[in-house]
């Protein structure tokens, strides 16, 4: 896994923190339409109706069974970036690595700051009788660098696709006044906070 570009930190790749998981559908509850003018004590007290209903029954039986065949793998990264995962069975996977940065004498102790970071999805075949000796090489992977950004300083360009299917850039709105809201749909607060943005 190579570096995307020249940086002055001393990468450790021994102290990389990677993991790897069979991908799942994200299971969320259908929240109802008025739960953007709920408070915390409604949304909970529906939420705890909801779970008691066939609907609510039925959610939960899949989340366990989820949770319960979910795969997760941890893998040991030499030092010249390669890694290994032994006996993965057929599926989707994603992996998640992330990369700090090494620091001397006392500072080695404390928490160490991320530079770098990649996300890849990727798929193990079927195999005859469930096994095989072959590996699945994924070949030469890229870590992408983290940018510091400082107050003031230019946004870094990007795009990313809309509820609607359509193609955003942060370039169509140069020269606006940009809010950019992270939410999740799960977070209660997240849907009650939407209303305020309309």
């Amino acid at each position: 896994m190579p570096r995307t570009e020249q940086v002055k930190w001393i990468l450790n790749w021994q102290k990389t923190e990677q993991g790897m998981a069979m991908l799942e559908k994200h299971l969320v509850p259908r929240y109802p339409e008025s739960a953007a003018d709920m408070n915390d004590q409604e949304i909970q007290a529906w939420f705890e109706n909801w779970k008691k209903s066939e609907e609510g029954e039925a959610f939960s039986a899949a989340h366990r069974r989820q949770q319960q065949e979910s795969r997760h793998y941890a893998a040991k990264t030499e030092e010249d970036g390669t890694f290994r995962v032994e006996d993965v069975p057929a599926g989707r996977y994603s992996l998640h690595v992330t990369v700090q940065e090494r620091r001397e004498g006392r500072q080695r102790y404390g928490r160490q700051e991320l530079i770098g970071s990649l996300n890849y999805q990727f798929e193990v075949p079927d195999m005859n009788e469930g096994r095989s000796d072959e590996p699945v090489d994924l070949g030469r992977l890229e870590i992408r660098i983290r940018k510091r950004l400082k107050v003031g300083e230019m946004a870094p360009a990007f795009e990313a696709e809309t509820l609607d299917g359509k193609t955003i850039k942060l370039a169509d709105f140069r020269g606006k006044v940009v809010l950019l809201n992270i939410w999740i749909s799960q977070a209660s607060e997240c849907i009650r906070e939407m209303r305020h943005l309309k």
